[in-house]
């Protein structure tokens, strides 16, 4: 994915629109959990941990979803 490509703008606007500046703390919400989920993660492929595999991956789905990243 390229630049735009990675960002639904139609799911960021309405996030603008609710907020207003504030939709930014979402954002940096999401990059502080993005980094500790993709390290537990990777800890859980390292381990075969598939349960654990399935709910990290359902909450960045979802918390990826809120934001408008694809």
């Amino acid at each position: 994915m390229t630049g735009n490509d990675s960002i639904d703008n139609k799911v960021l606007n309405e996030l603008r629109d609710l907020m207003g500046d504030a939709y930014l703390t979402v954002y940096e919400a999401f990059l502080r959990s993005g980094e500790q989920n993709v390290a537990d993660l990777t800890a859980a492929v390292a381990n075969n941990q598939v349960e654990i595999i399935k709910t990290i991956t359902h909450t960045l789905k979802g918390s990826s979803a809120n934001i408008g990243a694809k």
